[in-house]
């Protein structure tokens, strides 16, 4: 199993659950070209650093917007990072191929 991977500039979307259970992966760089990831979409990713080549978290990176208050389990629920792995934000894919 792949223990990198580098999304296109082509893509725009990943959809919820795209990486499920790939527990190897180590790493993957998501372009600015993205500007929407589903809920859970690295869901059971224990291992995963996200190399994000955006400064900050684009709105679209969450599915849909929760008005306050609302429960940590929905939150979780349509979270794209459920399980909380680290972001490097700002990151260049010569950050990420030397990491």
């Amino acid at each position: 199993m792949k223990k990198k991977s580098v999304i296109p500039d082509s893509v725009t979307v990943i959809e919820s659950r795209a990486f499920l259970g790939c527990s190897n992966l180590t790493k993957i760089f998501i372009p600015k070209s993205v500007v929407s990831i589903d809920t859970k979409a690295f869901l059971g990713c224990d291992k995963l650093t996200i190399y994000a080549e955006a400064t900050k978290r684009p709105k679209g990176w969450i599915k849909e917007w929760i008005p306050f208050p609302f429960s940590i389990f929905e939150y979780d629920a349509l979270n794209w990072n459920p399980d909380k792995r680290p972001v490097k934000w700002g990151a260049t894919k010569a950050d990420f191929d030397k990491a």
